[in-house]
């Protein structure tokens, strides 16, 4: 006959977690209620306990923290103590147990956040732990998805950490605009949010089953602000076919979608999907300015598309792995550190470029072929440390507009390359 204590530990959290308590807790169990006990008063029911604990190797310092709860529990009964005497006549050592994306609340108990601003932790079942204060709110009023609540009787998103006043604004609850209706559909991986604005068509928010945004359809909007979706780092997939400008920090801290078109898209602001490492799809076919930090700290992008880009800013596709070839035939001015340390880059073609800044392809130690055949003014360390190149054309180079004060260093890098003596 099964075990009362681990029927329903394994109700509340998982098959593998009740093997663990077997494994590591059989004094425990012989208890009748101790070890449910003490699970409930200090970890929210999750099935990803047993997942983080294992995966974070943190199964000793857990078993040595349940065991001390134990004691206290045990020191609790035999003195006729409350729960708060007893921890302070017997503490417990809560700093020896710690795992990654957990926070413990004043309540006692450790609760799982999906994203963590200064101070405020937000969670999943519609809990935000702000000052290690617990906030719970209704489900039946509204619904916590990022950093934001969805006001069921009020129709409106609100921006919580613009609530208290130390963030900025996040331009998502704007691109949506005013709602006329909300209707939720409960899928097998998550939610789907449907909103029915006040004018437009019909816009879509998915969610996971943590209540984070992994979808965005919104075919309203013609013009994104600064910070859209700063904090998400979930977002999978993204639908704004009518957009025509993007502000600056764009998904700024987004880590999961892998391909992404914005085929009216004009113009981009700085640090463009700035920590994305996965996006290995791009195609921007309208865009024709795109400023500083452009996926800075893309590694995977293996193909974009950009044919009237005319302007770029700094670091443009700094340090990424991936991509082979790069043709922009209409650009004509770019920032500083073009393609800095790109690892697999063999051809680039750029016919209308005549300015370069410092640290073009610096570090780029793939290069073969680059085509600047209008370009006047070089800045400095232009394709150092590249020895793989072959073909560098350079036709209208003129001695007068090469940067002086790196030139021995330019010298070494081209002497080999220029047409005409410098």
């Amino acid at each position: 006959m099964e075990n009362k204590d681990l029927k329903w530990i394994k109700a509340n959290y998982g098959e593998d977690f009740c093997w663990l308590c077997q494994c590591e807790f059989s004094s425990i169990l012989k208890k009748e209620g101790m070890l449910p006990k003490i699970l409930k008063e200090h970890f929210l029911p999750s099935r990803e306990l047993y997942e983080d604990i294992v995966g974070y190797d943190r199964v000793g310092s857990f078993r040595d923290y349940l065991y001390s709860l134990v004691k206290a529990e045990e020191n609790m009964t035999k003195l006729g103590l409350t729960l708060e005497n007893s921890y302070r006549m017997f503490p417990v050592n809560s700093t020896s147990f710690r795992i990654p994306y957990y926070v413990q609340a004043t309540d006692g108990k450790f609760y799982k956040y999906n994203q963590e601003i200064p101070n405020i932790y937000y969670c999943s079942n519609n809990i935000i732990i702000q000052d290690e204060k617990v906030y719970h709110f209704n489900k039946d009023k509204c619904i916590l998805f990022d950093h934001f609540i969805l006001d069921f009787e009020k129709n409106e998103i609100i921006d919580y950490n613009l609530i208290q006043g130390n963030h900025k604004l996040d331009s998502f609850p704007e691109s949506v605009g005013e709602i006329k209706d909300i209707k939720r559909v409960q899928g097998p991986n998550g939610l789907t949010i449907q909103i029915t604005p006040e004018s437009g068509e019909l816009v879509e928010i998915t969610l996971n089953k943590k209540n984070q945004i992994i979808g965005y359809s919104n075919s309203n909007v013609k013009k994104v602000d600064d910070y859209f979706l700063r904090y998400n780092k979930t977002l999978t997939c993204i639908n704004l076919l009518n957009v025509e400008e993007i502000g600056d920090d764009f998904l700024t801290s987004n880590e999961s979608i892998t391909s992404i078109s914005l085929p009216k898209v004009k113009r981009i602001g700085r640090s463009f999907l700035y920590h994305n490492e996965s996006l290995t799809s791009v195609n921007l076919p309208n865009v024709k300015e795109i400023s500083d930090s452009f996926l800075n700290r893309n590694k995977s992008l293996t193909s974009i598309n950009l044919p009237n880009v005319r302007e770029i800013g700094d670091d443009f596709l700094a340090s990424n792995e991936s991509i082979t070839s790069i043709n922009l035939p209409k650009l004509e001015n770019l920032g500083k550190a073009f393609l800095l340390e790109n690892k697999s880059l063999r051809t680039l073609n750029l016919p209308n470029v005549e300015k370069l800044g410092e640290d073009f392809l610096r570090r780029s130690k793939s290069i073969i072929s680059v085509n600047l055949p209008k370009l006047k003014q070089i800045g400095g360390f232009f394709l150092e440390q590249n020895k793989s190149k072959e073909s560098v054309n350079l036709s209208n180079i003129k001695k007068n507009e090469v940067d002086l004060s790196n030139r021995d260093r330019l010298l070494e890098n081209i002497s080999d390359l220029l047409e005409r003596e410098v």
